[in-house]
């Protein structure tokens, strides 16, 4: 009976490739071959977990950063809404033209809170120490300046508009966003310092983990010419 040739074909081709690879545990051909795969693999898996690692560490950077910066502008937001309601107010007190004061209040109800709660939610999970008490004592102060401004647009006093103790409490607005933004900024230029640390370690990383590959490697070697001359 005449066999297939293309059983024939791969019954040779079966031939050869165990002719130089064998993984066995019984003949030396296969121990050397699962030496070097174990070299080969432990060499990848070193590799892969180090790119995961790297670009985990990039993510979380790049990451924070976005957060640092929508959170710095919407603080700057938050300042601009502040001071368009004290110009709003004033210009009500000067002329008497509702619509002013509608737009004040309008800013103050539906405008400036929910900018807060955004900035307070971006920075919910923020592991900076101050800066979670700056955006608290914002949210506080916000809602005492409405309350001055409601009171001298009730009252018609443009004078209590102007006085220093609602200078006072401007200022006071400034130095709160402001210090969140250093926070934020600082935060910012520390990630930046430590992403360029961990990039110019990474040959320094890579060469320990081939000594590491390289010892394994040997004491696998060991195990081989041991199981040989045994």
């Amino acid at each position: 009976m005449k066999s297939n040739p293309s059983n024939e074909e791969n019954r040779k081709k079966r031939s050869a490739f165990s002719r130089y690879i064998r993984i066995d545990f019984k003949t030396l051909q296969g121990r050397i071959t699962i030496g070097f795969l174990l070299m080969g693999l432990f060499s990848v898996i070193m590799l892969i977990s180090s790119h995961f690692a790297w670009n985990k560490q990039l993510s979380n950077a790049r990451h924070l950063i976005e957060i640092n910066k929508n959170s710095s502008i919407k603080a700057s937001e938050i300042q601009q809404l502040v001071d368009l309601t004290n110009i709003l107010s004033f210009r009500y007190l000067t002329t008497d033209e509702q619509s002013y004061k509608s737009n004040v209040e309008n800013k103050w109800l539906n405008v400036i809170p929910p900018a807060v709660d955004n900035l307070d939610s971006l920075l919910f999970n923020s592991e900076l120490k101050n800066i979670k008490i700056y955006v608290k004592e914002l949210e506080e102060h916000t809602s005492q300046l409405k309350s001055k401004q409601y009171e001298a647009i009730n009252s018609k006093d443009i004078v209590a508009l102007n006085s220093s103790d609602m200078i006072e409490g401007m200022i006071h607005l400034t130095y709160l966003i402001n210090s969140i933004k250093n926070e934020l900024a600082a935060e910012e230029i520390e990630v930046v310092a430590n992403l360029e640390d961990a990039e110019s370690n990474i040959t320094t990383l890579i060469a320990v983990e081939f000594l590491i590959a390289f010892i394994i490697s040997m004491l696998i070697a060991l195990y081989i010419i041991r199981s040989v001359l045994l």
